[in-house]
């Protein structure tokens, strides 16, 4: 498939748009969403869509040629019910518990009452899967849990994760660090997943977002998973992917790849980690996310 094969393809389903409206592209418009759903190119502003806003570009030109017409303008909504924009919740479950060495060594990150009911073995500030799937049960919202099985063993934990994953919460791979390059990498992570949680999993995120645009989709593609996550910035918030709904990645030929892209949009690591936000300035650059995805109808 040609380059401009594939985002005439990409445009015409991420405009929901009909068999038969016609829509021209220009040069600029295939480079510019060929450059970025491939993953060559990231904008260079945070939360700059340029991708985005070739699409709306294009869509604002079909809807004045119809009205001018006098014909309607029909398109698939993006989302179910036409709501404006999706929120997909996920988590990378680096550890499931840490010893009290540890948890001593990075006492700062917990409350001095946590602190105190680990040393009495009361509870385990890194067990926080259950917390989290409590909390999103009273708020009837589910979400996505990836697991580092390279590094753990879910030991007395096993029974839960499953209990979770069929009550509607997704649960799938955490890549460990090479498994972004390397098939075999990923395959034996796929194999001790399967060993443990006794299914086959849906989605992958890559650990500390590890990712090479002309290898891993591939390897992800050759090993069967539906979905990634994995792509977007590390040290903050934005659309590394210039758009920020979910999409099919090209192929090293410009063949939609099978797999689909969720663009990772915001990580709490970016704004306590590497940002050194205190909560309440956190919370604020959550707030503008999610007003940036809901003005692109995003997710």
């Amino acid at each position: 498939m040609s380059r401009e094969d594939y985002v005439s393809n990409f445009v015409r389903n991420a405009l929901g748009l009909p068999i038969g409206y016609d829509f021209g592209l220009s040069s600029s418009d295939i480079n510019t969403i060929a450059e970025y759903l491939s993953g060559s190119k990231s904008p260079e502003r945070v939360f700059d869509a340029p991708v985005n806003s070739v699409l709306n570009t294009i869509k604002s030109k079909i809807l004045d040629e119809r009205l001018g017409s006098g014909k309607p303008f029909v398109r698939k909504a993006l989302w179910p019910e036409g709501v404006d924009f999706a929120s997909a919740l996920t988590h990378d479950a680096d550890r499931l518990t840490a010893p009290l060495s540890h948890v001593m060594k990075v006492r700062k990150r917990f409350s001095l009452s946590l602190i105190i009911k680990r040393i009495l073995s009361l509870d385990d500030p890194y067990w926080n899967i259950e917390k989290m799937v409590n909390l999103e049960a009273e708020l009837n919202f589910t979400s996505s849990f990836y697991l580092l099985v390279h590094d753990y063993n879910l030991n007395d934990r096993g029974d839960y994760i499953k209990s979770i994953a069929a009550k509607g919460w997704d649960v799938g791979l955490h890549g460990s660090f090479g498994t972004h390059e390397s098939a075999e990498r990923m395959r034996e992570d796929l194999s001790v997943f399967e060993k443990e949680t006794g299914q086959k999993p849906k989605g992958i995120r890559e650990h500390y977002l590890k990712f090479n645009p002309s290898k891993t989709w591939q390897i992800m593609e050759d090993l069967g998973f539906m979905y990634d996550t994995t792509w977007g910035f590390n040290q903050k918030p934005g659309f590394r992917a210039g758009v920020c709904f979910p999409y099919h990645p090209p192929s090293s030929d410009f063949e939609p790849l099978d797999i689909l892209e969720l663009p990772l949009v915001l990580m709490d690591t970016s704004l306590w980690g590497y940002m050194h936000l205190q909560e309440e300035e956190g919370f604020a650059e959550v707030e503008q996310a999610i007003s940036k995805v809901k003005e692109r109808n995003g997710l």
